[in-house]
């Protein structure tokens, strides 16, 4: 008796439903403002300290090209992922082939595909000065032509614009790309 009853609630269940009993369910189902319940999501910026670079750097080589007769370093003590906004932030340096070099301390988000540049310097022996224009600026998308756009591209984020996890990201700038982190790349 028992697998009748289930044979039966089966193919109760189991059967179509014509267009207008469809239609009538969703009328009555579906009433009021659907989006009254659901917040609106608002990135917000997580606020920023300039870094404390008293305890040193750790500059590693990047390969950027064209490199156009400059040397680019990034300090892989200073690569921080924002908990909240999740911005890469680093401090990169960038010298000239006379030797003389330039700081930026930077952030990129890869969600986006936006820059900021939050303070510069021109000797890691003295502290950075802030920015005064510290807005988010598009990365340029034409080949060889942005610093940031490669270190977003080659570095930084992966294809679905999310950034790699910290220890992903420094390996891939020590290493270069591996098997092991391309599983969305």
């Amino acid at each position: 008796m028992l697998k009748y009853v289930v044979y039966s609630l089966l193919l109760h269940v189991a059967m179509p439903l014509n267009a207008s009993d469809v239609l009538q369910r969703m009328e009555t189902d579906v009433s009021g403002d659907l989006t009254a319940d659901v917040e609106e999501y608002q990135w917000q910026e997580e606020k920023i300290a300039l870094p404390d670079f008293s305890r040193g750097y750790d500059f590693a080589s990047l390969e950027i090209i064209p490199s156009r007769g400059y040397d680019y370093w990034i300090d892989l003590n200073s690569i921080h992922i924002g908990s909240v906004d999740q911005v890469v932030r680093f401090l990169i340096k960038i010298n000239s082939s006379s030797g003389a070099g330039n700081l930026f301390y930077q952030g990129i988000n890869c969600r986006t595909g936006e820059y900021k540049q939050y303070a510069y310097g021109l000797d890691q022996n003295q502290p950075l000065k802030a920015n005064s224009n510290q807005q988010w600026q598009p990365l340029s998308r034409q080949p060889g032509i942005s610093v940031n756009q490669q270190l977003a591209d080659n570095y930084f984020c992966d294809k679905l614009h999310i950034p790699f996890q910290r220890r992903t990201l420094i390996n891939r700038i020590k290493y270069g790309k591996t098997t092991e982190d391309t599983e969305f790349d």
